[in-house]
């Protein structure tokens, strides 16, 4: 028996092959992924895609090799797979079992890509592992490949861009924490079966067919769904589940299903905003290019505004040459603009304005101390915002 073969076996027996290790390609070739997959930063360089490489085993006696199936009920420790600058290529499936934890880490998305290539959907699939963290790298389906992690009680994903797969994250029996990542033109940006838990914050779903789908419980907060062919979030949502600062966008899609427990600050088009029994809280969006600066009504109360701007400031610097850069420089442009706005409140006396600009100014500028790009402006308002 081949260790390909073999490898089919182990995974239909985990339920996580559906068409089988013979079935073709099962590549998502629509124009929206196609337009997803092809976006990418010249920081990539020009070399060919390499396969990566994989460190794992106990610290005294840790291996080296090509990424391959690991599957061991001890042994494997911690596997980290660090991704330099460049293109990376995945054209076999790959299982990781029995790892304490697994990293896989680049240098950013504009700077790493990791192409999957695989006969099926699952690309690399994580089971048992204590903590998953994935960071600083774009994901792309070549083939309608995702990374998928069953039965990982602690998941970390930041700073990672899936693009054009039938699914980038499938969770399953898993609880994870996404952030700060961009799901663009999948089919399912992120997919939930057997109760999975999924919190996202600062994200932005583009161009998908669903953002969230499945079943499981979500909060999200500080996210933008722009339009999806279908469902925002197609999960249902129920008292468990929190929806907080969002932001809907598009033509096509319906934001979500159910009752959550928690439907606080959403800006929305119209027609969603009318199911609600209570508008009040939210705000209408008619189009998506309002956001931030030209809102008819202006932000719902408590909104983050720099949360949701960031978010799709990320996923629209797709491409570009620097794309953190660019993020970087209208971040601090809009902090200084609401850094006017808090001294113009101020001098005007209306001091709750002024130390909500503040505060919105200051979150443009990231957490932490105040970095030397950072407005003079923003410096002179920040102590608005003490509490």
């Amino acid at each position: 028996m081949t260790r390909f073969t073999a490898s089919c076996l182990s995974l239909a027996a985990l339920g996580l092959i559906a068409h089988g290790c013979s079935a073709p390609p099962p590549r998502l070739n629509t124009a929206w992924a196609q337009r997803a997959r092809t976006v990418q930063s010249d920081a990539l360089g020009a070399e060919k895609p390499r396969p990566p490489v994989a460190e794992w085993g106990p610290g005294g006696d840790r291996e080296e090799d090509e990424l391959a199936d690991l599957d061991e009920e001890t042994g494997l420790g911690d596997v980290v797979v660090r991704l330099g600058r460049g293109r990376w290529l995945l054209e076999e499936r790959v299982l990781l079992r029995g790892a304490t934890s697994v990293v896989v880490e680049g240098e950013g998305p504009h700077r790493t890509r990791l192409e999957l290539d695989t006969k099926t959907v699952g690309a690399l699939m994580v089971e048992g592992a204590r903590r998953v963290e994935l960071r600083g790298l774009t994901v792309v389906g070549l083939s309608g490949g995702g990374i998928t992690l069953k039965d990982c009680p602690d998941v970390r994903v930041d700073d990672v861009h899936f693009a054009g797969a039938r699914f980038g994250l499938e969770l399953v029996g898993s609880t994870a924490e996404v952030g700060t990542s961009v799901f663009v033109g999948c089919e399912r940006g992120v997919s939930l079966r057997q109760e999975a838990r999924l919190a996202v914050r600062e994200s932005a779903f583009v161009d998908c067919w669903q953002g969230i789908a499945g079943d499981g419980a979500v909060e999200a907060t500080a996210c933008a769904f722009v339009d999806s062919h279908r469902d925002a979030i197609d999960v249902r949502l129920g008292r468990r589940d929190a929806l907080t600062s969002l932001l809907f966008a598009g033509e096509r899609q319906r934001a979500w299903r159910g009752s959550p427990g928690t439907v606080r600050a959403l800006l929305l088009p119209i027609g969603e905003l009318t199911k609600l029994e209570d508008r009040r809280p939210h705000r209408e969006l008619v189009r998506r290019e309002e956001f931030p600066d030209a809102l008819r009504e202006g932000a719902p109360p408590g909104f983050d505004i720099a949360g949701v701007h960031l978010a799709l400031l990320r996923a629209e610097s797709r491409g570009k040459k620097d794309p953190p850069r660019h993020v970087r420089d209208e971040a601090l442009e809009q902090a200084e603009r609401h850094a006017a706005a808090a001294r113009d409140a101020l001098r005007g006396g209306d001091v709750a304005r002024a130390r909500g600009s503040a505060l919105i100014a200051l979150r443009y500028c990231g957490p932490g101390p105040l970095g030397d790009d950072v407005p003079d402006a923003v410096r002179d308002v920040a102590e608005l915002a003490m509490p």
